[in-house]
């Protein structure tokens, strides 16, 4: 992206189209790598493979699993992010000391969103209905999210 249409828009607020592309794709790919382990994930260790009710028969509560399935959503959101920082620290295209709190704001991001889509998940029938959580809530959020043009550019 940023190497293609960074030809044609040079800025974009104050700092090249390359490092705005880069900083809102490892944000973007936490966030959908959370989506997945809270959502689709999530739904087959219920339903399916029964993991949750395995889990509740010993001495864990349903809060607890909750709790712990949202913090594998962040961890997995740090992992995923995290990747994808370190190919953009390898090209070159970030290159400030403040990178380094990118995995913290990932883990938070992560966390988030991996309460959002249990919740969601939690209430779905059946599988089918996680991909109106993703094409309603998660892709219009991704493609409106400062992430490809900055919202003070769309008019009101």
């Amino acid at each position: 992206m940023g190497l293609g249409i960074g030809h044609f828009v040079s800025h974009v607020g104050g700092m090249p189209y390359l490092n705005f592309v880069s900083l809102g794709l490892i944000v973007a790919t936490g966030m959908n790598a959370s989506n997945a382990e809270s959502t689709t994930n999530a739904y087959i260790q219920m339903h399916l493979d029964k993991t949750y009710y395995e889990m509740s028969t010993g001495p864990i509560s349903l809060e607890e699993i909750i709790v712990g399935q949202a913090l594998w959503a962040g961890v997995r959101s740090t992992i995923c992010g995290t990747l994808f920082l370190l190919v953009t620290l390898f090209m070159g295209i970030l290159q400030s000391w403040l990178v380094i709190f990118i995995p913290i704001i990932l883990f938070i991001t992560g966390t988030l969103f991996g309460f959002l889509g249990l919740t969601f998940t939690l209430l779905a029938p059946t599988r089918d209905y996680l991909n109106y959580f993703s094409m309603l809530i998660i892709q219009p959020m991704y493609m409106f999210s400062n992430t490809f043009f900055p919202l003070s550019s769309v008019s009101p």
